[in-house]
C-alpha cells in the first residue's frame, strides 16, 4: 500500500521522498483509527486475519493519509502560476491524487472541478448519493466520497475525510469533515463541509461515491 496516490511521473528521488512520507502518514492514521473511538470504531489489531472490519479500518486508514496529504502539500496552497497576480487553487490536483490512491484515474489533475463532476456523472464505478448525512459514516468506513459544486469558472471540489460529523453553526446540524483544499480565506486543512462550501450552495452540492470494482 505505501506509495498510493504518487504522481504518475516523478523522479526517483522524489518518489523516495513520497514513499517515505507516505508511510508515516498511512501508520499515523491507522494508529489512530485503531484508538477507541477512532474514528471506525473498531480496537482489534490487523493481521488476524482478513475481515470485513480490518478491510473497512485500513481503506479508512488509506483514505486519512490521503487526504492528510492532500492539505498538507505546499505546492496546494493556493498560490499565482499563472502571472497575473491572482492566486489560483488546486482543489482539483487535491481530488485527483486523492482518488487515484483509492483506486481511481478518472479524475486528472488537468481537469477543473465543473469537469470532474460531469465526469463522475457519467462514468462507470461512480454513483451519486443524495444523502449528505450518509456520507460521514461511509467515509468512516473507507468509501471514497468527493462532494463538489459547479462554479461559474471551474467549481470546487472536496473528499469526504474518514471522520465523524460535526456540528456546524452556520448549516445547523452536523456536517462531514472533508479535506479542504482551497482559497487563502479558507486556508487548507480537514475542515467542517460547511467551511469548504457557502450555505448559500448546500443545495448545489453533489457526492459521489467510488464503488471498487471486484473484478
Amino acid at each position: 500500500m505505501p506509495g498510493a496516490g504518487a504522481p504518475r511521473v516523478m523522479a526517483p528521488v522524489l518518489l523516495d521522498l513520497w514513499n517515505s512520507l507516505w508511510k508515516s502518514l498511512y501508520a499515523k492514521a491507522l494508529a489512530a483509527l485503531t484508538q477507541p473511538g477512532g474514528g471506525v470504531g473498531i480496537t482489534e489489531a490487523l493481521g488476524s486475519g482478513y475481515s470485513v472490519a480490518e478491510d473497512r479500518m485500513e481503506k479508512a486508514a488509506k483514505l486519512a493519509a490521503l487526504c492528510e496529504y492532500a492539505v498538507t502539500n505546499p505546492e496546494w496552497v493556493a498560490h499565482d502560476i499563472t502571472g497575473d497576480g491572482e492566486p489560483e487553487t488546486f482543489c482539483n490536483r487535491a481530488a485527483a491524487s486523492i482518488a487515484e490512491g483509492m483506486g481511481s484515474s478518472d479524475l486528472r489533475p488537468d481537469m477543473s472541478a465543473n469537469r470532474m463532476i460531469l465526469a463522475m456523472s457519467a462514468l462507470p464505478g461512480w454513483r451519486e448519493e443524495l444523502d449528505l448525512d450518509r456520507v460521514a459514516a461511509l467515509a468512516q468506513r473507507g468509501v471514497l466520497v468527493m462532494i463538489a459544486a459547479i462554479g461559474p469558472k471551474h467549481g470546487h471540489i472536496v473528499a469526504a475525510a474518514p471522520l465523524p460529523a460535526e456540528e456546524s453553526s452556520t448549516w445547523g446540524g452536523p456536517v462531514p469533515m472533508v479535506a479542504q483544499v482551497g482559497t487563502l480565506a479558507v486556508g487548507n486543512g480537514i475542515k467542517r463541509l460547511s467551511a469548504a462550501f457557502r450555505a448559500a450552495d448546500r443545495g448545489e452540492l453533489r457526492a459521489f461515491i467510488f464503488e471498487v470494482s471486484e473484478s
